[in-house]
């Protein structure tokens, strides 16, 4: 399928599913046969910039009244990298089997994952995530295998968070209480803490 047909067939989506001006996310899959669907869903439209809160500074700001911090918790096992961590797939069963163990059944709370390899940090079961560290919020690099989401990628090309390069993201390095920005697609950027380790 050419990328013209393709955009096609979502304008087309859009157009059957939401009213004009309604906010609303695209899920476009894409099976081993090669069989597309676009699936078009209407969402909560953001009431601020989605992104605002990468410049919180837990070091001197008060946490902004406009979110609930989300309660952060670190796996008990390890997630193998593998093809499906590091692309958005429908194959989500080491997400939930995450969320399982961790007792996470919604939103409210998040899961750290890391690799098998070095114990690295690579993401949430929903989420990027960032670590205020000497500064400035800090996001595990790709080679971790982590999944590059879009709103992470945009917070890199903004200069808004930086790549660990140096391997600071260890488990073993994350403390009870520290800050975490959780960003995803649909939901923008949210604060966490880490409650549980």
């Amino acid at each position: 399928m050419s990328y013209g047909t393709l955009k096609k067939l979502c304008l087309e989506m859009v157009k059957k599913t939401v009213e004009p001006g309604e906010a609303f996310k695209v899920r476009i899959t894409l099976a081993e046969e090669g069989t597309v669907e676009v699936m078009v869903t209407a969402v909560v439209p953001f009431s601020a910039d989605p992104t605002e809160l990468v410049h919180f500074n837990p070091t001197c700001d008060t946490h902004p009244e406009n979110g609930t911090v989300v309660s952060v918790g670190l796996d008990s096992q390890s997630t193998p990298s593998s093809i499906f961590t590091r692309t958005k797939t429908t194959q989500r069963v080491h997400y939930d089997e995450a969320r399982k163990r961790a007792g996470v059944s919604s939103s409210a709370s998040e899961v750290l994952l890391f690799n098998d390899d070095d114990s690295m940090i690579t993401e949430a079961t929903i989420s990027n995530v960032a670590f205020y560290r000497a500064g400035r919020w800090l996001t595990p690099s790709t080679s971790t295998g982590c999944l590059p989401g879009v709103v992470r990628r945009w917070l890199l090309d903004k200069k808004l968070v930086d790549e660990d390069d140096k391997n600071e993201l260890n488990k073993d390095t994350i403390s009870v209480g520290e800050w975490v920005l959780l960003s995803n697609g649909v939901q923008g950027c949210r604060l966490g803490r880490i409650t549980v380790k």
